[in-house]
């Protein structure tokens, strides 16, 4: 198979699943599936672009290991968000958002939405596809450089996750901000990790010795996604649906805490002291 025809093959699969998605949302009232599918279908993307044979490539252990770090990522990230929104039966606040921003034309502007979400994956799994590829000797230090992102990513998204869990739990947060752990450090840890993650393929895709032009394609990955979370669908669209129920709150901690990068924070002054 060509590449370009593997490359156009994997976008249609792209934009089928996130009308499923879309018929999923639609029949349960649940936004929170368009992440599901989303975080699935992407993975598999990154699989199939790492192991799918095309004119001249065969997977080796380069490509393996590309296939399992998506492997990894994809269900990671995706069953935390069933659990989270579509099993809690609680959805996220962005799509909460939405629909009432957009009322009766809710359905038709979210499946236009959603067919954009599927660009989107389509060229962040382009940087798959170069790591995958890089036909640089096996292993290399870009190799155990992107693994060693990859797990940090991991391990620190998992770790911003499981504390915001526990903060929700306790007794006595409702309608408080999360500032256990990481979340003092930045508002979003959880963007933070998962935009990290994205830096693994570029850097399995570049290295080691940075001579093939082609593989800086690898690159859309990570400022993709630091686009789309620093600037669009992530942070700007989470503190607006947070504004909503915690206003006073929201803008002492955003004038206290970094709003993505981890940082120390800025001391609290006295008017921020709880009582």
């Amino acid at each position: 198979m060509p590449l370009a025809a593997l490359i156009a093959a994997v976008t249609a699969v792209l934009c089928l699943a996130m009308a499923l998605a879309w018929g999923l949302q639609r029949r349960t009232g649940d936004g929170g599936w368009a992440d599901v599918v989303w975080s699935f279908a992407t993975g598999a993307a990154g699989v199939a672009y790492a192991l799918a044979p095309t004119a001249g490539f065969r997977a080796g252990p380069r490509a393996l290991l590309v296939a399992l770090l998506a492997a990894a990522w994809s269900v990671r990230l995706g069953a935390h968000l069933w659990r989270r929104t579509v099993r809690a039966r609680a959805e996220d606040a962005r799509y909460a958002e939405l629909r009432q921003a957009w009322g009766a034309g809710f359905q038709a502007r979210m499946f236009g939405f959603l067919q954009v979400q599927a660009a989107a994956s389509a060229l962040l799994a382009l940087a798959m596809l170069a790591a995958a590829r890089n036909p640089a000797p096996f292993p290399a230090w870009s190799d155990a450089a992107g693994l060693g992102l990859f797990v940090l990513a991991i391990a620190g998204e998992s770790v911003a996750d499981a504390q915001l869990a526990r903060f929700k739990a306790a007794p006595g947060h409702r309608g408080r901000l999360c500032e256990a752990g990481l979340w003092g450090w930045s508002r979003h840890p959880n963007y933070f990790f998962e935009w990290l993650g994205w830096l693994a393929y570029a850097a399995i895709a570049i290295g080691p010795d940075f001579r093939r032009p082609a593989s800086f394609v690898a690159l859309v990955g990570p400022t993709l996604m630091f686009v789309l979370l620093r600037h669009v669908s992530g942070v700007p669209a989470t503190e607006r649906a947070m504004a909503k129920s915690r206003g006073p709150l929201l803008a002492a901690y955003q004038a206290r805490v970094s709003p993505f990068v981890p940082l120390p924070p800025r001391r609290r002054t006295i008017s921020e002291t709880p009582q």
